[in-house]
């Protein structure tokens, strides 16, 4: 390193003698004048402008590592896109899954709120006592406070069944135990409804007693089980818009509760066409939960999404 370091230097400063002649070596000369061993003072060099080796090595060396580094950042950039992509949301949102599960929705939280903005016209055809109105609408309060114990079932039954699914070996098969683990929560949230609309034909304290409790399981496995099921089927990346997507058009839907609630206090008779109405839309709904248990269809659903995905 010593070397090659006087060897930039200019000569007139720096000079080299043999071990013959003196053994003083690598003494170093300033103005022509020698400095001994036992260097008193040293005074400061200044060094001049040269040139640096080229070195063919180094470039070679320099230019293989940017190949290099530019090799590893466009593999980890097309890795990161990869992983990045996703499926399209059209695929999930416009299946007949989805478009069954959003009517399901939509038309059982509807009714959910107009059980509610028109039980007054119902008490009001089954006394015409105020206090006891007033009773039953204290215990529909009371009652609803129960919802928070009960919530939480809809979603044990549904993890139950879909880590009963995890078990199968059989990719296909596990699928579709996982699908049809919705299908008794939404089946017994629209047996409510149902149960709830048969009790309305009636006028009397009986139903309303009835139809009181049937709300109270009813309100409490809809939201459970709606988001459950739409992280079930769906992609798990789709879950947050069609989740947004589900209540959105569920709010929409709930507009339709004032000209039916109109309908329906205009004159007594148009109660048993509004029960009807409502009974079918209901049985509409059923369709949601009946499509989860037809082996063939799913089957014929899921080939389909695997065909999409590739």
């Amino acid at each position: 390193m010593i070397a090659f370091t006087f060897s930039l230097l200019p000569k007139d400063k720096v000079s080299e003698h043999s071990a013959s002649e003196s053994k003083e070596v690598l003494t170093f000369k300033k103005n022509g004048t020698v400095c001994g061993r036992n260097l008193a003072e040293l005074s400061p060099v200044t060094l001049e402008k040269f040139t640096p080796f080229s070195s063919s090595f180094r470039k070679a060396l320099h230019s293989n590592y940017n190949s290099e580094k530019s090799s590893r950042f466009t593999s980890s950039r097309n890795s990161v896109d990869l992983s990045e992509k996703e499926l399209p949301l059209r695929y999930s949102l416009y299946t007949l899954p989805y478009l069954l599960h959003q009517w399901w929705y939509s038309w059982l939280i509807t009714y959910m709120i107009m059980y509610v903005g028109s039980m007054n016209l119902w008490l009001k055809r089954i006394t015409t006592d105020n206090k006891t109105a007033a009773s039953f609408i204290q215990i529909y309060g009371t009652v609803q406070v129960l919802s928070l114990v009960i919530a939480p079932i809809a979603g044990l039954i549904m993890d139950r069944e879909v880590n009963k699914a995890d078990d199968e070996l059989d990719p296909k098969v596990r699928k579709l135990k996982k699908i049809k683990s919705g299908f008794w929560p939404m089946m017994f949230t629209t047996t409510c409804v149902t149960a709830i609309l048969f009790a309305r034909f009636f006028d009397n304290k009986a139903a309303v007693y009835a139809s009181i409790v049937l709300i109270t399981l009813f309100r409490s496995f809809l939201i459970a089980v709606s988001s459950a099921f739409l992280r079930i089927r769906f992609p798990a990346e789709h879950f947050n818009r069609l989740l947004g997507i589900l209540s959105t058009v569920g709010a929409c839907v709930t507009l339709l509760q004032f000209p039916l609630f109109v309908w329906e206090a205009k004159a007594a008779e148009n109660v048993l066409w509004v029960n009807l109405f409502n009974l079918i839309c209901t049985l509409i709904a059923y369709l949601n939960p009946l499509h989860l248990v037809i082996k063939p269809l799913q089957e014929y659903l899921i080939a389909k999404e695997s065909k999409t995905n590739e």
